[in-house]
């Protein structure tokens, strides 16, 4: 290898992109020059020829840019040597790698590199791309995919995004490098094991072009593409622990356009998903223009025409018929990675309802969004759909988050994908959005008009609403109950009936509020209580209007949350704790709504400074046994920091002492509801403060004390039988609170007996109820 130019920038670039050509012919150029020509000025080009002979490297002589650097090795040794050759020269903080014949667009480098600035936890930012076909381009992918999204294509073995969109942080990937032996699908098998390990995330803009040549090594030789992606599946499977017979069952997963995937290069697949996100976002004409070039590719390939079906199809339908299509062909996940679940119910009585009426379920849900960064609404939420799937899996159910417009979603119940659709709604003065309660009212009025979350709720046989399992009460604020109040009465108003899944009703500390909550009460056709306590109140609540048939006892959805091992890697240190016979891992949950206000303790009315209190805890853990300690988080919101057990948790642990550090680490950050109970459910003894971290650890049989801030506590713990394990912070002072959670702790032994005698039946009762409420809303069609 030989390095052909000398005059690179003095300053140390930010970002290196990687270009690496065999016969590059007439593209290289205009490849080069739209990196060169970027809005972001602080990068460096490395060219890597792997031994072209074609001369194509003499038109970048023209190029007089310090910037291109020139690398060259002698004789055609493949991609994945060449992208490392460029790496061990690369002296940059990120890196992208861009084919030798795609056009970067002006502002790719510049909106990846301030999202990965803005989030330093991310390994890699990818981007939507479209097609360069002859000098037409095409179908623009445009589908934002989150950690959650990316997380999932990871565990399933497939790409989030095209591989060459990518950015990467060197500083989490550095320890990474590109198989040599892989000629083929190196970037599949480089993504995989850096989302294995950490989060990543793609752009919903199309900022990349990509160029499909008729010449192109997987055109001409498909079989051989589909050798080397079994070889990377069968190489994850390894790493997963898992059987590498499987490789073929997640690769086929990922193939539902069948053979043809790899025959053309993923066109038809990449038009139809193009169409599908211009219709989405509301363009139906570019959606059906895209559509109709789809066709006129391969005219007599009816493969070409399914763009053209679904873009005059209602959304909604061509998810079930995606859906049926794949179905039947999808593997469920091995037990390895299949979520735990101690329930599995017979279907056939939802069904027999549902033949009887020609359709499936049309079910809303409220309360529970799963964008929040609080994974006890996102447990609920998933509860719920676990729940939907598992009796009526044809259901078609939108969660009623706060995002933007209606997006199609998935979650995984028992190893197999469940879509759903997320939409979204909020209280807003922006009344001109679709996402308003104002324009939901007024869109309602007229049959939804082009407002697609009025339609929802209209066209449902049903509403549920969680309230976010304690919300439903004045103790966060009135503004806050209010938002909690407008879709139970926007059901309401819209006749649609109103089904209270498993919650805390009160406290409410005015008679105007407590109104308004019993007036919901009782016209919901089905109420749930999550615990005796919620009981009694909903039964208070409910006056002379209570009816034992509508107003129920049940128990908290999460308790049937499945359970899987984390896809990231996590940390070393965490894994051995684990897996040796060593002292016992601990967990403590350290509240960020507590921990982060110092108002908190009044607001609340405890009697202990909450924050000295956990310094005081972690120290005495640390300082009186040899106990290893995680702290774990379980609300990590994206934009309010203050409510953070994140910046909490990392709070707490920088008091720690340098000399006590290696027994205590901070969760792994990014973890969702179903990895963070995997990981509680490792642990010997839990501490929390955040009620669902604390049922995680109980329904996992984990011995556990709570620290209550409010009256939602005790008929959780007490229907655990660990009443005497909770420390109430309103009636007990420091000294109080400390002697509970350290008996809690001494007698452990005893409480995972109690656990042991009360769980089962405790999970059964949530998975049951889950099934009645199916059942019920079924019996409304």
């Amino acid at each position: 290898m030989a390095e052909q130019t000398g005059n690179p920038a003095d300053a140390t670039p930010l970002v290196t992109v990687i270009v690496c050509v065999y016969n590059g012919d007439a593209f290289l150029l205009p490849s080069v020059e739209s990196i060169l020509a970027q809005t972001y000025r602080n990068l460096e080009v490395i060219v890597v020829d792997d031994g072209s002979t074609d001369g194509c490297m003499a038109t970048l002589e023209r190029v007089d840019d310090p910037r291109l650097r020139v690398l060259v090795h002698r004789s055609n040794e493949g991609k994945s040597v060449a992208l490392n050759t460029a790496l061990a020269n690369s002296r940059a903080e990120f890196f992208a790698v861009q084919d030798a014949d795609d056009i970067s667009a002006p502002d790719r480098i510049q909106k990846q590199v301030e999202h990965l600035l803005a989030n330093p936890d991310l390994a890699a930012v990818f981007c939507g791309h479209d097609l360069i076909l002859g000098s037409e381009r095409v179908a623009p992918r445009t589908r934002h995919l989150d950690r959650t999204a990316c997380r999932r294509a990871i565990a399933r073995m497939t790409l989030p995004a095209l591989d060459p969109t990518a950015m990467y942080r060197r500083a989490l990937v550095a320890d990474l490098e590109f198989d040599p032996d892989l000629r083929i699908a190196q970037g599949l098998d480089y993504i995989l094991r850096v989302g294995e390990k950490y989060p990543l995330e793609v752009l919903g803009e199309c900022l990349y072009s990509y160029r499909i040549l008729q010449s192109s090594r997987t055109k001409r030789d498909a079989n051989k593409r589909r050798d080397f992606v079994h070889s990377v599946c069968a190489s994850a499977c390894e790493r997963r622990g898992l059987p590498k017979t499987y490789a073929s069952r997640f690769y086929e997963d990922d193939a539902s356009l069948g053979h043809n995937r790899v025959l053309d290069n993923n066109v038809a697949a990449h038009f139809i998903e193009s169409s599908l996100d211009l219709k989405r976002e509301g363009h139906a004409y570019r959606a059906a223009t895209t559509a109709l070039r789809c066709s006129s590719l391969r005219f007599l390939d009816r493969h070409y025409h399914k763009a053209l079906l679904y873009s005059f199809l209602p959304l909604g339908v061509v998810s079930q018929v995606r859906r049926s299509v794949t179905e039947s062909a999808i593997a469920p996940l091995p037990a390895e990675l299949r979520p735990e679940s101690d329930v599995v119910f017979d279907a056939r009585a939802v069904s027999d309802m549902l033949l009887e009426t020609s359709r499936s379920m049309r079910i809303c849900l409220f309360g529970a969004a799963g964008d929040t960064g609080n994974l006890g609404v996102s447990a609920l939420m998933h509860s719920a759909l676990g729940g939907i799937a598992r009796s009526a899996p044809d259901s078609r159910v939108t969660v009623f988050d706060n995002g933007w417009g209606l997006r199609e979603a998935e979650a995984f119940v028992q190893g197999r994908a469940f879509p759903y659709w997320r939409c979204g709604a909020r209280m807003s003065r922006r009344y001109h959005r679709p996402e308003s309660f104002a324009n939901m009212r007024v869109a309602s009025m007229f049959g939804g008009l082009a407002n697609q979350g009025a339609r929802a709720i209209l066209h449902s046989d049903a509403v549920w609403d969680v309230s976010g399992g304690d919300s439903f009460g004045d103790i966060y604020g009135e503004r806050h109950l209010r938002g909690i109040l407008e879709p139970k009465r926007f059901a309401l108003r819209t006749g649609r009936p109103l089904v209270l899944l498993p919650q805390t009703y009160g406290p409410f500390s005015r008679n105007e509020t407590r109104a308004a909550a019993a007036d919901v009460v009782c016209r919901s056709e089905l109420a749930w209580a999550r615990d005796e306590r919620s009981f009694t109140a909903l039964k208070a609540l409910a006056g002379d209007r209570f009816d034992p048939k509508r107003h129920r006892a049940g128990v908290d959805m999460a308790f049937a949350l499945d359970t899987y091992r984390p896809v990231q890697r996590l940390e070393e240190r965490l894994e051995d704790w684990f897996a040796d016979d060593g002292p016992p891992v601990i967990g403590i949950n350290v509240s960020g709504l507590i921990y982060n206000d110092p108002e908190a303790p009044r607001k609340f009315g405890l009697r202990i400074d909450y924050a000295e209190f956990m310094r005081s805890l972690i120290a005495r853990f640390l300082r009186e046994t040899d106990a290893r300690i995680v702290l774990v988080s379980h609300v990590i919101p994206t934009d309010v920091h203050a409510e953070s057990d994140i910046v909490a948790a990392r709070a707490a642990f920088a008091e720690v002492a340098e000399a006590d550090r290696e027994r205590i680490v901070v969760s792994p950050e990014g973890l969702d509801q179903s990895e963070t109970k995997w990981l509680i459910a490792h642990l010997d003894w839990f501490c929390g403060t955040r009620m669902h971290a604390c049922i995680g650890a109980m329904s996992s049989r984990v011995p556990a004390t709570g620290l209550a801030y409010s009256l939602k506590y005790r008929g959780v713990f007490e229907m655990c039988g660990l009443g005497d394990a909770m420390a109430d912070m309103r009636r007990l002072d420091p000294d109080g609170v400390m002697r509970r959670v350290w008996q809690s702790w001494e007698e452990r032994a005893a409480w995972k007996r109690t656990l042991d005698e009360h769980i089962p039946s405790v999970k059964t009762r949530a998975l049951e109820e889950l099934r009645e409420t199916v059942e019920f809303t079924a019996s409304l069609l």
